[in-house]
């Protein structure tokens, strides 16, 4: 019968450790502990992690591995009653490392009961996502910059929005709770909602192709509105889009401006036009004159 709590028994070239540089990242770490937050032992791949040996570890409290804010925060305490209460937990947790380091983990700790239903152990089974962490973090960053001068909204692979900032619902003239679970086609002519161009756009998102350009869009109350836009597939960790970022700017004066400079180019040609019509009919009555000799050269002298 296979034991959980084995693996820790096993030597350092345990199967939970591949052999080789840089794979530390791809291992799950697993960590052992008593109901009341004991470190009872660890695999090399938390050990790695955590930047300590297990000697370390074995018989600290797991606030070790926790940031100093965290460790007196009553949402922490709660978690820790929860598990030895039989109730798992799992999400995003911050690791402070050997030194003061910090890193970031995915996972679960998940609660060991024995015959009687009494939790004996908490296992936690852990991901690095450290390095993803900073990526995220770094990405928000430079959107909240650039969200202080243009619109910025987030969409989900089907077109639905996530969220947007108030320099796009500026723009568009709408408020965040008006456009947040609604299409992309809110934005969009009814005319295109439905043609093969408007699909071809979000499957080439879907498969992370970006897209920019400048784009007719339609604002509340049916508003015409232009923007310079980027939509920017964001992809995850395998190299697959999972949500879409578009960036904006309103053009809109600059659209009408280049408008109004067209139409009056237009009349331009169709004036000039109009005049060289009359020039050719003026010249070919003038031919016809002189075919017939009214126009017959005189000596003026």
């Amino acid at each position: 019968m296979f034991n959980p709590f084995d693996v820790f028994q096993r030597s350092s070239k345990s199967r939970f450790v591949p052999s080789g540089p840089g794979t530390h990242s791809q291992v799950q770490a697993v960590i052992e502990l008593l109901p009341d937050g004991m470190i009872v032992g660890a695999n090399d791949a938390m050990l790695h992690l955590a930047g300590y040996g297990l000697t370390e570890l074995a018989g600290q409290h797991h606030r070790m591995l926790v940031p100093p804010a965290l460790r007196e925060n009553p949402a922490y305490d709660a978690f820790w009653q929860g598990l030895a209460e039989g109730r798992g937990d799992s999400g995003h947790y911050a690791l402070m490392t050997h030194g003061g380091g910090e890193c970031w983990v995915q996972g679960g700790y998940v609660p060991v009961t024995d015959r009687r239903g009494k939790v004996v152990r908490v296992v936690g089974y852990l991901m690095d996502i450290t390095e993803q962490r900073r990526r995220q973090n770094d990405l928000e960053g430079r959107l909240a910059a650039i969200g202080k001068s243009q619109g910025v909204v987030e969409f989900g692979l089907d077109g639905t929005v996530l969220r947007a900032n108030e320099n796009f619902l500026d723009v568009m003239g709408y408020r965040d709770h008006e456009v947040v679970g609604r299409h992309h086609r809110l934005f969009v002519d009814p005319a295109l909602h439905e043609t093969p161009e408007y699909r071809a756009f979000w499957d080439k998102l879907g498969q992370g192709a970006y897209d920019a350009g400048q784009y007719r869009r339609i604002g509340k109350n049916g508003r015409e509105v232009w923007i310079q836009a980027s939509y920017n597939p964001v992809l995850d960790e395998n190299g697959r889009a999972f949500k879409v970022i578009e960036v904006a700017s309103d053009v809109t004066q600059r659209a009408r401006d280049m408008d109004g400079v067209m139409q009056e180019l237009r009349r331009s040609v169709e004036e000039m036009h109009d005049i060289m019509v009359h020039i050719r009919q003026a010249a070919s009555g003038q031919a016809d004159g002189i075919a017939k000799g009214d126009g017959a050269p005189r000596d003026l002298m």
